[in-house]
């Protein structure tokens, strides 16, 4: 068979395969984290507001060759709950969670940029601002924006119809563990908990 008599033949099965969408979850796994000497709960999680804008479990997408969506990514729960929940899990795997309303610290934030994509390569990226506030004052501890970038090589044989949902799930799962570290292992951060301990 000539080739672009196949070209068009993938061209064709594609088209008919249509977009299907995956529902994926990207929580936190505590890799290497433990609690420090002398931890001691004190950091409540409130909202994350998702500031992206479009659909609240959006993810993002596997595309063709024409940029066209084949494979829908969306989060089981709302980006705002998903990246909730994973600060909670990584403040847990520290010693430093405590879910009640009156806890030393709360921790919020706003999600600014939570997506994956992938053509040939796998790309994840994310800017979240993130806020740590003495409870009882409302003073403002540490207010920072993590900016992180994902990309992993791919080849041409992992795209389209080929490319698996799960492997682009993980890119994105890897990156929001990243986030999450640089924002809770920051020296600022690190200085409040220890001061309050």
């Amino acid at each position: 068979m000539r080739l672009p008599k196949m070209i068009m033949l993938i061209s064709v099965i594609a088209a008919m395969a249509g977009c299907s969408t995956s529902s994926v979850t990207v929580g936190y796994v505590p890799t290497g984290v433990a609690p420090g000497a002398g931890a001691k709960p004190l950091v409540r999680v409130a909202d994350f507001v998702d500031e992206r804008g479009g659909d609240p479990q959006r993810l993002g997408a596997i595309r063709n060759g024409f940029g066209g969506e084949m494979k829908r990514l969306e989060l089981s729960e709302s980006a705002a709950v998903t990246v909730r929940k994973a600060f909670a899990s990584g403040l847990s795997a520290r010693g430093l969670l405590d879910e009640h309303p009156d806890a030393t610290y709360t921790l919020s934030g706003r999600i600014l940029k939570f997506d994956c994509s992938q053509y040939v390569r796998r790309e994840a990226h994310a800017t979240l601002e993130v806020t740590l506030k003495d409870t009882a004052s409302g003073t403002v501890v540490m207010d920072r924006t993590v900016v992180k970038d994902e990309v992993q090589g791919g080849n041409v044989f992992d795209t389209g119809i080929f490319a698996s949902p799960d492997d682009l799930r993980a890119v994105a799962a890897d990156l929001l563990r990243q986030v999450i570290n640089d924002a809770l292992d920051d020296p600022a951060f690190r200085q409040a908990v220890a001061h309050a301990s």
